[in-house]
């Protein structure tokens, strides 16, 4: 029976000289991914790019907080959200024809049908 590379039911783990090995080969793949990652991160493009992140970073957290909210700086996030968009509309709609619906029916319907079978 050939091994294919998975676990069956007569598989056995690596044991001895073998497991130290396999383990030794890990170790030295992890070993030449971190150095080669240290390499990329010491390029001078790359060391800019951090040293603006950290920069970016200690300005974002010096920043002064308003003791007043910004209303318009709100309604701008507000309205960015789609979901939100959607709602809002969906919430104007309802309003606008439930307006619009009292208004015909108390011009339109009550006085015609309505006031005549209630009498008073």
């Amino acid at each position: 029976m050939e091994d294919t590379g998975r676990r069956g039911p007569r598989a056995r783990k690596l044991g001895g000289h073998l497991a130290s090995l396999a383990q030794g080969a890990k170790e030295l793949e992890r070993e030449r991914e971190r150095e080669r990652r240290n390499i990329v991160a010491r390029t001078p493009k790359n060391i800019e790019k951090a040293l603006r992140e950290q920069a970016e970073r200690f300005r974002h957290r010096r920043r002064v907080k308003a003791v007043c909210p910004n209303p318009y700086r709100h309604v701008r996030s507000f309205l960015a959200d789609p979901v939100t968009r959607f709602w809002l509309g969906c919430n104007m709609c309802c309003f606008i024809a439930l307006f619009v619906g009292s208004i015909l029916f108390m011009t339109l319907i009550y006085p015609v049908a309505l006031r005549p079978t209630l009498k008073y």
